[in-house]
């Protein structure tokens, strides 16, 4: 009895001083989604990091896996992992227009409806991701009314030797993953090379995939005023696509037979009228310049992050009428950024601190989708060009208050423009153009019951 009164008064005495040192080691994140640099601890909304601890501990086998654990994501992985679904707010089937996913401050996200690609982020190159479980339109605009997700990726430190680091994993249906790494850093010059190839079968047949990832980080930071980032990248992936398969076997209209389900192929079959192959490339070069100073009594801190990227996908559908009639499409997307930032931190008076965070965001987009299909004849169209582009602009203000370290207000702003224009060329000629104007708002009141 004796030692149980003992146990229970150390548990008593050690739970405090955990969940002091856990808050002090949130507090210390710095929250790069916030644009602001903000800490976990001084933001106004629900935020869950995935720490690089998480992630070497974690079974995960790439990002989608390890965001489903989250509890505010819904992710999952269909037949591999290019065919994939992200919901964060439960907006079911079109949850993947409703979460902005940045890699490193870059968008992911397209105009279209289709999801992005998170197949293109190696897991070993990724520090930690950040998670904003609450709207972020006003800083990111559309696609975050459900959530903001920022991967950030590994760096160099700087005053470090150069270590190298060799990875290599053995999974289930022949999977396998190698890596290498190069990372260090001098006084003012730091660096981060990273190399990852990875193959499967998965557990589909006909689902195998193939990948290449080679992506490198440096920051040039000659004074303490200025500094210099810039970061590239390339991934080349390979892939079957099995389609999907159903309980039962059922006659379809559209093929004029019948199509197999798990009683006749099993749950690791293929649907012989729906599988697909493809293949995509994708290619980023980010710089960002930025100074930081003091002014009078305030900090102040300049950016201008620049971002070009540019993603090419084939796909093949051997057979996407059923009778054996393939049909090839190519899909040409290109992106560009320009995001300048300013950040104005205060103290207004002993008690009461000020963070002013404003920029202007322009995001370009141009898509050019080639597509030879065939007809149910056999006869061939001929090729449809689709051309969409959007040209949007966007300005935001977020002010913060700090009162007594401990009482948080924010109040943020943000107006949109955006010109869209589709033109298709061929088989259904259209061309419209669209511009809208939007607006966004938000603000929090919270209270730090804890100074950590």
């Amino acid at each position: 009895m004796k030692n149980l009164g003992l146990l229970l008064a150390m548990f008593c005495l050690l739970v405090p001083l955990v969940w002091a040192q856990e808050n002090m080691e949130l507090d210390k994140i710095v929250v790069e989604a916030s644009r602001s640099g903000d800490t976990v601890g001084c933001m106004n909304k629900e935020v869950a990091i995935i720490t690089a601890q998480d992630i070497v501990h974690s079974p995960a086998k790439d990002i989608y896996q390890l965001l489903s654990k989250e509890p505010a994501i819904v992710a999952r992985v269909n037949s591999n992992i290019k065919d994939t679904q992200i919901d964060m707010g439960q907006f079911g089937e079109t949850g993947l227009t409703h979460v902005v996913v940045l890699v490193d401050g870059r968008r992911l996200n397209s105009p279209d409806i289709a999801g992005p690609d998170l197949s293109l982020i190696d897991l070993n190159t990724i520090d930690h991701i950040e998670i904003i479980q609450s709207a972020g339109t006003v800083l990111y605009g559309d696609n975050a009314d459900g959530g903001v997700i920022n991967i950030i990726t590994k760096k160099g430190s700087a005053n470090t030797k150069p270590s190298v680091t060799l990875t290599s994993e053995v999974d289930s249906f022949k999977g396998s993953k190698d890596g290498f790494a190069l990372s260090g850093g001098l006084r003012s010059l730091t660096y981060q090379l990273n190399y990852n190839h990875q193959e499967s079968n998965n557990y589909r047949a006909y689902s195998n995939y193939w990948a290449n990832d080679y992506d490198s980080h440096i920051e040039y930071n000659p004074t303490d005023i200025f500094g210099l980032d810039f970061a590239q990248g390339y991934h080349l992936d390979r892939y079957h696509l099995p389609g999907s398969i159903y309980p039962g076997n059922i006659y379809s209209f559209w093929y004029g037979t019948t199509i197999d389900g798990m009683s006749s192929v099993g749950r690791t079959g293929i649907n012989p009228f729906a599988i697909s192959s493809g293949s995509t490339s994708d290619s980023h070069f980010d710089v960002t310049p930025h100074v930081r100073f003091e002014a009078a009594n305030s900090k102040i801190e300049i950016s201008l992050f620049t971002s070009a990227r540019k993603y090419d996908l084939n796909s093949l559908y051997p057979n996407v009428n059923g009778m054996g009639n393939p049909s090839l499409d190519n899909y040409e997307k290109a992106t560009y950024e320009f995001q300048p930032k300013l950040i104005v931190s205060t103290p207004l008076t002993d008690r009461l601190d000020n963070k002013l965070t404003t920029g202007y965001d322009y995001f370009y987009y141009m898509e050019k989708r080639r597509m030879n299909t065939t007809n149910l004849d056999a006869s061939v169209n001929p090729e449809d060009i689709i051309f969409a582009n959007e040209s949007a602009q966007g300005v935001y203000l977020l002010d913060e208050l700090t009162l007594d370290e401990r009482w948080l207000m924010n109040v943020g702003a943000r107006g949109a423009w955006t010109d869209y224009v589709f033109n298709q060329k061929q088989q259904a000629q259209h061309k419209f153009e669209r511009s809208d104007t939007n607006e966004g708002f938000e603000g929090g009141l919270g209270y730090k019951y804890n100074s950590d």
